[in-house]
C-alpha cells in the first residue's frame, strides 16, 4: 500500500508512485529512492487512459474484497463437511492488508467434480509439496529466506516413478519431511480462507481467472514489507503479491460485473 509523505516520515522510507510529467517530479526523484513511473514514456492521451483502466479496476477489486471478506471465514484446521463440493476457495493472510481489509492473497478451484474439498486439504493439511504448489512455494519461500541449501532438493517432484528412482535415495527423507511439517504449521498459522459455491467447471474457471487478473493489475493490492513471499524465486510471486504465477495477465473484472455475479450468488 502506497503511503503520502508526512513529517513523521523519512523520504527513504516512503514507496512514491508519480503520476505527473516528468518535468514535476525530476527533481524529486533523489529524494524518493523508492518510486514507481507507470507513466514514464506515455503521451497525455496514452496516461489518462491507463489513469482511467486503473481506477475501474481498483474500484472492481475493492468490490471483489468487500464481498469475500464477508464471507464466513474458515481456519485451518477445518471440518470438511462444511466446505462446498463445488466452488472456488480466496486465501488471507495475517498481516496483509488492501482496500482497507484482509487483502486476497491466492485464489483458486479445481477442475475434477466435486474436488474442492481434497483440494483444499492437499493444500493446508496433506504434507506432500507434489500435490499442491501453493505448498511448494511456501516451501521455497522458507528455505530461500534461510540460504538453506536443502532448495534445490525440494524444487525436485517425486511424483513419477522415475523421478523417485532417480532421486529418493540423494534425499534428506528426514530434511524433507521437516521442512513438510514447517509448512503446514506456518500455512495453518497464517492463512485463513472463504469459499463460494459454483456447480460447473467453465464458471469456476472463469471466474477464478478474472478475479486473479483484478487483484494482479490493481495498485492498491502490494504485499507488506514483511511479506513471506518476498522471498520467492518467482519474480512473479514477488511483484504481484499473490502465491499465484498464472492467469495474472487475463481480463480483469469491471465494477458492473462484480455486481452481477454477486446478484446471480456465484460470489
Amino acid at each position: 500500500m502506497y503511503q503520502t509523505f508526512s513529517g513523521q516520515l523519512e523520504p527513504q522510507d516512503c514507496r512514491v508512485l508519480f503520476l505527473a510529467g516528468r518535468t514535476y517530479y525530476k527533481n524529486l526523484l533523489p529524494y524518493f529512492p523508492h518510486h514507481e513511473l507507470p507513466l514514464s514514456g506515455l503521451g497525455f492521451g496514452k496516461r489518462l487512459q491507463y489513469l482511467k483502466k486503473g481506477t475501474a479496476i481498483s474500484a472492481a477489486c475493492t468490490n471483489v474484497h468487500l464481498f469475500f471478506n464477508k464471507l464466513h471465514r474458515f481456519s485451518i484446521p477445518f471440518d470438511a463437511n462444511d466446505i462446498p463440493q463445488n466452488g472456488l476457495y480466496v486465501v488471507f493472510e495475517k498481516v496483509e492488508q488492501g482496500h482497507g481489509k484482509d487483502r486476497i492473497v491466492r485464489i483458486g478451484t479445481h477442475t475434477g467434480n466435486n474436488q474442492l474439498r481434497s483440494r483444499l486439504e492437499q493444500h493446508f493439511l496433506t504434507e506432500n509439496k507434489d500435490r499442491s504448489i501453493f505448498r511448494k512455494n511456501i516451501g521455497r519461500c522458507l528455505l530461500n529466506k534461510l540460504e538453506d541449501p536443502f532448495l534445490k532438493w525440494w524444487e525436485i517432484d517425486l511424483t513419477s516413478r522415475d523421478a523417485r528412482k532417480r532421486h529418493s535415495a540423494h534425499i534428506d527423507k528426514e530434511k524433507l519431511q521437516q521442512t513438510e511439517q514447517e509448512v503446514t504449521k506456518h500455512m495453518q498459522g497464517q492463512f485463513s480462507f472463504a469459499v463460494i459455491s459454483v456447480e460447473t467447471m467453465i464458471e469456476r474457471l472463469l471466474i477464478e481467472s478474472r478475479i486473479i487478473a483484478t487483484i494482479a493489475a490493481c495498485a492498491e493490492c502490494k504485499p507488506s514489507d514483511n511479506w513471506l513471499g518476498s522471498f520467492s524465486p518467482n519474480e512473479k510471486i514477488r511483484t504481484k503479491g499473490l502465491w499465484l504465477v498464472n492467469g495474472l495477465a487475463a481480463k480483469p473484472l469491471r465494477e458492473k460485473e462484480v455486481n452481477l455475479l454477486s446478484a446471480k450468488h456465484l460470489f
